[in-house]
């Protein structure tokens, strides 16, 4: 199964959400002070704690700053127009290799959660998800030598290649020209409209309304997709946090433990029920957690599943962390709208 990613509130109080298998590509706009930068950290933070991978580029180094040198970057946070080029490069190979990968695979999957699934029958571990963000988008193209540039040709190579295999591109600055957003707006999901320096930059966005947007709203964004949209707030501390803590609820963290007390690691459908859980809920976790490379069929003990060093390693790190983490509930990743 899939997780999902929290967005924010529409003006009726409801969460907008979306799982990663139908969240595509983000075009994302604001100017300075307007919430764009802590919504891109929100994206990041939940793609943590989702078990995926990151390519980020910052050129000013003020958004992403607390994740450097973070496990899961497949390279270093690009801050140079150069290193922007080599970070989307490295994307394109990511894409080649899942690739060859999908070749080789039985039945032909023609996304990751196909392949994903088969992988899991055959006792590999899962490919995890890349979310890749350019950020400062449109002095890259500018600087790099524009729309018809050869780095604006692999961009879009990038977006129409990606998605088959987990990639998402988060596209984002503090404005956008018609010329920049052409190049990609085809590509993108849903375009996400903070407060902009004027109407012709919300008019390339498709959210000319976003020019109304008051200074005392920041994270309040216009959207193509889900209407107006009040973004949750992230503290930029909880990125100290994230990890076994946003991944594991503590209701998980005991199922883990008690498997391992008391069934030498197995869990099962029929144990699970046995313990109180619902079929239902039990199937749908045991499900996603083989997904997610955490428990595996052991052909030498009738092929029950059992956790694997993954999810042993990640409880481990959850008890090294406990002391400093707030207790949790549900592994929430954002906090209330109200911090704005």
């Amino acid at each position: 199964m899939d997780g999902w990613v929290q967005l924010g509130v529409n003006h009726s109080g409801e969460t907008i959400s979306q799982p990663w298998s139908r969240l595509g590509h983000l075009l994302v706009a604001g100017k300075t002070g307007s919430g764009k930068s802590v919504y891109l950290r929100l994206l990041a933070y939940q793609a943590i704690a989702e078990g995926a991978q990151l390519l980020l580029v910052d050129l000013d180094g003020a958004t992403f700053p607390m994740l450097t040198n973070h496990p899961t970057l497949l390279a270093p946070i690009a801050t140079t127009p150069q290193a922007a080029q080599a970070a989307v490069e490295r994307a394109l190979g990511e894409c080649n290799h899942r690739a060859g990968l999908y070749l080789q695979m039985d039945g032909y999957p023609e996304s990751l959660e196909e392949y994903n699934r088969t992988i899991v029958r055959h006792g590999s571990d899962p490919l995890s998800r890349l979310l890749v963000v350019l950020d400062e988008f449109s002095a890259l193209m500018t600087t790099l030598g524009g729309p018809k540039s050869s780095f604006a040709n692999r961009v879009a190579e990038l977006g129409w290649r990606g998605r088959k295999f987990g990639v998402h591109l988060v596209f984002a600055a503090q404005d956008f020209t018609k010329q920049v957003v052409g190049r990609v707006r085809d590509q993108v999901s849903a375009a996400v409209c903070f407060r902009v320096r004027s109407l012709e930059a919300a008019r390339a966005m498709g959210c000319p309304e976003a020019v109304r947007i008051p200074e005392s709203r920041p994270g309040l964004a216009c959207t193509d997709r889900w209407g107006l949209v009040q973004t949750f707030y992230l503290d930029k501390r909880m990125f100290g946090q994230v990890g076994p803590r946003s991944v594991l609820s503590r209701q998980e963290q005991e199922l883990v433990e008690r498997a391992l007390n008391e069934a030498e690691g197995k869990m099962s459908i029929p144990l699970l029920v046995s313990w109180g859980m619902p079929e239902r809920g039990a199937r749908s976790l045991v499900e996603s957690w083989e997904l997610r490379g955490w428990l595996r069929q052991d052909p030498s003990r009738q092929n029950a599943r059992y956790i694997t060093p993954k999810l042993k390693a990640l409880l481990a790190a959850f008890a090294s962390n406990a002391n400093s983490l707030s207790n949790s509930q549900d592994g929430q990743t954002a906090s209330s709208t109200s911090s704005w």
